[in-house]
């Protein structure tokens, strides 16, 4: 990832953390017989030191022959984000339109989980996710839900490498840099009031 010091992240630890968390759908990239393969994975913040990350994905996924030979990958966690119009700063004919946004790349190591720890795994990720919709691995039958579980490969992530990017504005001078954070704090776009608390989090 291209990462300028400006917009480098790394002094921001519980910040990354909590941009995981918010936005736990993460994009996996993995290396495999030298093809790039990608797979959308919602991903649980197993422990944060050393940060280890959690979740699953159907035996069909070839992610799931990586993790069966401990395979690397890195999932990227996708935070707020939105556009910037240069309308917006102080000397607009001179400038150009661009976007903030924040972003996690976390690499690391695969480790299957075996039958106990992926019965754990969706145990805890249905009491992040469910928010009182009612729902738990305790609703279906036994025999349904091992069978379920037959179908899906868990797995950890043993993080040794995180990167994070925080593009919001730290390149222009105050005044713009406010005028940014007022459009977007005014927009009535929920991105955009997302993009402008985070701007104010690491001001």
């Amino acid at each position: 990832m291209y990462l300028p010091r400006t917009f480098d992240g790394a002094a921001h630890r519980e910040l990354t953390l909590s941009l995981m968390r918010t936005h736990p759908l993460a994009t996996v990239v993995a290396e495999i017989d030298g093809e790039l393969e990608i797979a959308h994975v919602p991903l649980l913040v197993a422990h944060d030191e050393p940060l280890c990350l959690s979740g699953h994905v159907a035996r069909a996924n070839p992610i799931a022959r990586h993790v069966l030979s401990r395979g690397a990958v890195t999932a990227v966690f996708h935070g707020p984000e939105a556009y910037v119009s240069a309308a917006w700063y102080a000397e607009p004919r001179t400038q150009v339109p661009t976007w903030n946004y924040a972003v996690v790349h976390a690499r690391g190591r695969l480790e299957r989980l075996d039958d106990d720890g992926l019965r754990a795994q969706l145990d805890e990720m249905t009491r992040a996710f469910e928010s009182g919709g009612g729902w738990s691995t305790a609703l279906p039958g036994h025999e349904l839900l091992a069978e379920l579980r037959a179908a899906i490969v868990g797995f950890t992530v043993h993080v040794d490498d995180v990167k994070t990017k925080l593009k919001m504005s730290q390149n222009r001078s105050l005044e713009d840099r406010a005028r940014v954070l007022d459009a977007l704090a005014g927009s009535s776009r929920a991105r955009d009031g997302e993009v402008a608390a985070l701007m104010r989090r690491i001001a």
